[in-house]
């Protein structure tokens, strides 16, 4: 055997191995890139998943929030109508004729529960009242006995506090029981 057939034999040899190499490598890249690839399908289906499940997060707090908004605006509503309702009692309460005020302090004095000696009252219920009279800058009438240790309170503002204690649900539910 001559130098030159060695020598091909070896870098036959060679080539056939550097051939195996490359096809191995080429076939361990490929197997790389695949896992790679189904790696990457895999981040991908969590991202889409975690995508999917912010979103609906989002949406629900969106429509959560909305819905406080809602309920806000609606109360705030209710409230700006019941002030409204009270603020026209009120003032209904001023635009007494002179008969209603007649009858105001009639039923005042009948139900006081004890002897009226003086009575307090605004500019409008001078001439209704007797010698008892004292004025008042509060709109109202207040009753008092003679020692003061008793006292019936009629102010306008006060009535319209107890009547919004009193009634405040009873008047909600009727203007609002078609809203609820």
């Amino acid at each position: 055997m001559g130098l030159e057939q060695v020598k091909n034999e070896i870098l036959d040899e060679a080539e056939k191995k550097a051939s195996q190499i490359t096809e191995e490598a080429e076939a361990e890249a490929e197997k790389i890139l695949e896992d790679a690839k189904e790696q990457a399908r895999q981040i991908e289906g969590k991202i889409e998943q975690e995508t999917e499940k912010e979103k609906e997060e989002m949406e629900q707090k969106t429509v959560s929030k909305a819905r406080m908004d809602s309920k806000k605006r609606v109360q705030q509503a209710k409230q700006n109508e019941m002030q409204k309702l009270f603020k026209k009692f009120r003032e209904e309460l001023e635009n007494l004729s002179k008969d209603q005020k007649k009858q105001l302090l009639k039923n005042a004095e009948e139900s006081a529960g004890f002897e009226v000696a003086q009575i307090k009252a605004s500019k409008e219920f001078e001439s209704l009242i007797d010698d008892r009279y004292e004025e008042m800058d509060e709109k109202g009438l207040v009753l008092e006995n003679s020692d003061g240790s008793k006292s019936l309170n009629l102010s306008y503002d006060r009535i319209v506090s107890e009547y919004r204690k009193k009634y405040r649900g009873k008047v909600s539910k009727k203007l609002f029981s078609e809203v609820e």
